[in-house]
């Protein structure tokens, strides 16, 4: 038990700097023509942040890269931002395989936001027959019944 509760800890505390270490990137790429002592104070507070942690530096850029939408506005910001973790040091070997990652995710998020995959099934905290409603589910969640 004492085992499972560190692992969670230590889960639970990588899930935090990677919020932060996503706060931080996303903070200095919505400055545009971030360059010189800017850039290189946003690699610095990034890297001491990360106290080492390339591994996550390298996850959340290569999910970042990842979870890039065709036609995305707001792509120049979201390349910045990982180009900033790579500058603080991320694990660049490990980079592709958190964007293939990356790009699971947004292809998961893609096919529920179809309007064809809105009723398609119950969603997976149903415990319902099949037949009942849900006055508490999400609104894209109209009836618990297959079209």
């Amino acid at each position: 038990m004492f085992q499972n509760d560190l692992v969670d800890s230590k889960e639970r505390q990588d899930r935090i700097l990677i919020a932060s270490i996503a706060g931080v990137a996303s903070r200095h790429a919505r400055t545009r023509g971030l360059s010189g002592p800017a850039r290189a104070a946003a690699v610095a507070e990034l890297a001491e942040l990360a106290a080492g942690r390339s591994d996550l530096l390298a996850r959340h850029a290569g999910m970042t890269v990842g979870m890039i939408r065709e036609g995305d506005t707001d792509e120049d910001r979201h390349l910045l931002a990982a180009e900033l973790c790579i500058e603080a040091g991320a694990d660049t070997s490990t980079i592709q395989r958190w964007i293939d990652a990356g790009r699971r995710r947004a292809a998961e998020i893609a096919a529920m936001r179809r309007p064809s995959s809105l009723l398609a099934a119950c969603p997976s905290w149903c415990s319902c027959t099949a037949t009942n409603s849900h006055p508490s589910a999400p609104k894209r969640f109209i009836s618990c019944r297959v079209v």
